[in-house]
């Protein structure tokens, strides 16, 4: 019986390619080994692209690996495109909501909302996102932690019993 090179069974890896020397295989394993091999040498492509794409957020002050950016939220939102119908105040307060314990910034909420679908009409985005933040916290709807830095101000959603706790603190019984 006479053996093909291309009927060898092989196996490649970081370290090189292993040729399995008197074992013979059928085309459909030669075919699905090749497919496997080729997907490996893709996969390793896009984590280099992922990496690269992580590292420019991180720079526009997004970083993946400390928020809450990577989840089904993120994952809703660059599929169903929700913000697409709504108003900027409506996508923010959303957000907002759907991250209610975590503390997010200005950068993070404008990439939440660019994922969503909304139509941004102005060429500055991240100032819209910002005065429709600062308005939401004039009008109690969240709260705002100032820092200064590359992170810049985060933006939290007040529950309805904390701000009804807020407004009876603050409410004044003077006769």
């Amino acid at each position: 019986m006479n053996t093909i090179a291309e009927n060898r069974l092989t196996c490649t890896n970081l370290y090189g390619t292993l040729v399995q020397e008197g074992i013979t295989v059928d085309a459909t394993t030669l075919k699905l080994a090749k497919r496997l091999q080729e997907l490996e040498r893709q996969k390793q492509s896009i984590t280099r692209e992922i990496q690269s794409l992580t590292t420019a957020l991180a720079v526009a002050g997004i970083r993946l690996s400390s928020s809450p950016l990577v989840g089904g939220h993120e994952l809703r939102y660059s599929t169903q495109k929700p913000f697409s119908s709504m108003t900027l105040p409506e996508s923010c307060e959303t957000i907002l909501k759907d991250f209610r314990s975590d503390w997010l910034s200005k950068a993070q909420i404008e990439y939440f909302v660019m994922r969503g679908g909304y139509p941004f009409s102005t060429q500055n985005s991240k100032n819209s996102v910002g005065v429709t933040l600062q308005r939401m916290v004039e009008s109690g709807k969240c709260d705002v932690e100032r820092t200064r830095g590359p992170q810049g101000n985060r933006y939290r959603w007040i529950n309805t019993e904390e701000r009804n706790t807020d407004a009876a603190s603050t409410s004044d019984n003077r006769k």
